[in-house]
């Protein structure tokens, strides 16, 4: 009991259960991951033409509106007279220009080279894109920028405050590449079932003056973030949000479009289900909390005995009427108490937020044998790290090689795998080396917990190599109930007998 209380209030062991209760609320992003993946930034491309040449102007935003620099837009334009190019680079408003000299020539064609920062790239191009405005119907003036290329004046984006929430983005050039200043933004609600289509394509468009349209602001700058008007009852499943941007006289321009109102007002989402609850909590586990169990116990028993074993300080204890096996005994018990108080109070910690965010606490199926797997783990690094104690002279090298094992078994453990199925000939992500790799979750401490998980979920999985969630059935591969429990009595006994034996029978 004293060891008990002595290792549960030193502050290095509270620190470490402070620590590991912290990271159980990294399961939270499993709840709140809404937002919509995007890969690379969407990207408009103004023109527009004066007598000095031809000039355009690159805009580029994220997902959430916010502007991505460092995107490279190469206009070529051609003619009679040859091919002529000009360049711009976003900057950190998200935005470029540069121009082209005057050649005489404004019915051409031309080519659009967009690469993106991370080095993806894709190219776009038609003819005469300074003789015809955006839907083709007449002629562009000189100054009349016309949008070459992305994904049009007006589109949604997700809410920068709130991702279950879309807002909307007008993104327009004035004339001759002015910024706009007072340009209505106006919308109106349809029903598309109705049978009066305000946008049918892109080149049959009613005409609109603004009446009966509601104003949803001012746009004042390139690129502004509107947000969604409040949703009108009665709509039909399909209808859509008209939006249109009008000139201060109240002339509408090319910058309109819909939207569909189930995209732009997206339902809540599906109440998490009992399925997804214990998949969320498995995944986390296995791949984020399990990384921490085995540095947990090197670092709780090294503070609670390998330090007083290296310095000399254990021999003064003994100096008191108790026993080596006692001594060593009641130093593994305690630290095993105080870690595993730690895990399981972090394990609550995961349950209490899967209630929070669903309304279901993790099956006990699951959160059971993930707490018996912790265990196990704790368990066999705590004697791992002790034995290793009676055979090191040294805090730096026993503190190195408790690190070691932690970095071999956690992070390198891939690694030489890969290496041993290169030696074998055998293809990563064949069943010959799934075999292996479920092998070794039986010889490794630290994948205990993704053997059991293994077991529970029926797939194996793995971020490093060429499989991920493939379905098994388990007893293929020698998973079950007995040979898990047989693993973690071994993984348990093992290194305690080797700690004993060596604490008792060696000095």
């Amino acid at each position: 009991m004293y060891d008990v209380k002595k290792t549960i209030t030193s502050k290095s062991i509270l620190l470490l259960i402070a620590v590991i209760v912290i990271i159980s609320f990294a399961i939270i992003p499993s709840y709140n991951q809404t937002a919509a993946s995007q890969t690379g930034a969407n990207v408009n491309t103004f023109a527009y033409y004066d007598s000095t040449g031809y000039h355009f102007l690159a805009f580029a935003w994220n997902q959430f509106g916010q502007p991505v620099s460092g995107v490279a837009v190469q206009l070529n334009f051609t003619d009679p007279t040859g091919t002529h190019s000009g360049s711009a680079v976003t900057n950190s408003s998200g935005a470029g220009q540069a121009s082209i000299p005057a050649t005489g020539y404004v019915n051409a064609s031309y080519g659009l080279d967009i690469q993106q920062p991370g080095g993806f790239g894709y190219v776009s191009g038609g003819l005469g894109f300074f003789v015809y405005t955006q839907n083709g119907s007449q002629p562009a003036a000189p100054g009349q920028a016309v949008l070459l290329y992305g994904n049009g004046a007006v589109s949604q984006v997700t809410d920068g405050q709130n991702s279950s929430r879309q807002d909307i983005l007008v993104n327009w050039v004035a004339e001759f590449g002015q910024e706009p200043s007072g340009y209505q933004v106006d919308y109106e609600f349809v029903n598309e079932t109705s049978g009066a289509c305000l946008y049918c394509s892109n080149y049959q468009v009613k005409t609109l003056n603004g009446s009966g349209m509601l104003p949803l602001g001012t746009l004042d700058s390139f690129r502004q973030i509107f947000s969604a008007p409040p949703l009108e009852p009665h709509l039909e499943f399909d209808s859509i949000v008209f939006v249109e941007v009008f000139l201060p006289n109240g002339t509408g321009t090319d910058a309109y479009t819909t939207l569909p109102v189930p995209s732009l007002y997206p339902p809540p989402p599906p109440p998490v289900s009992q399925s997804q609850a214990n998949s969320y909590a498995i995944g986390f586990f296995e791949n984020i909390f399990g990384l921490f169990i085995p540095l947990v116990a090197i670092a709780g028993s090294y503070d609670s005995y390998g330090k007083d074993r290296v310095s000399g300080v254990l021999e003064s204890v003994l100096v008191q009427p108790i026993s080596r096996r006692s001594l060593s005994l009641s130093r593994y018990l305690s630290s095993f108490v105080a870690m595993a108080i730690a895990v399981l109070l972090a394990i609550g910690v995961v349950d209490l937020i899967t209630f929070h965010y669903s309304g279901l606490f993790v099956a006990t199926n699951v959160i059971l044998p993930s707490a018996g797997a912790f265990m196990v783990e704790l368990a066999a690094f705590i004697g791992i790290m002790m034995v290793l104690s009676r055979l090191l002279k040294s805090s730096g090298s026993l503190v190195g090689l408790g690190i070691g094992f932690f970095i071999i078994f956690d992070f390198f453990w891939g690694i030489l795998l890969a290496l041993l199925a290169f030696l074998m000939k055998i293809d990563i992500g064949s069943v010959p080396f799934i075999r292996i790799f479920v092998g070794s979750e039986f010889v490794n401490p630290a994948q205990f917990i993704a053997l059991v998980d293994t077991y529970l979920t029926h797939s194996v999985s793995s971020v490093v190599f060429a499989f991920g969630g493939t379905l098994i059935t388990p007893s293929d591969y020698g998973i079950t109930v007995w040979s898990i429990a047989a693993t973690g009595v071994l993984w348990i006994v093992i290194p305690l007998a080797a700690f004993l034996y060596l604490s008792t029978k060696r000095d």
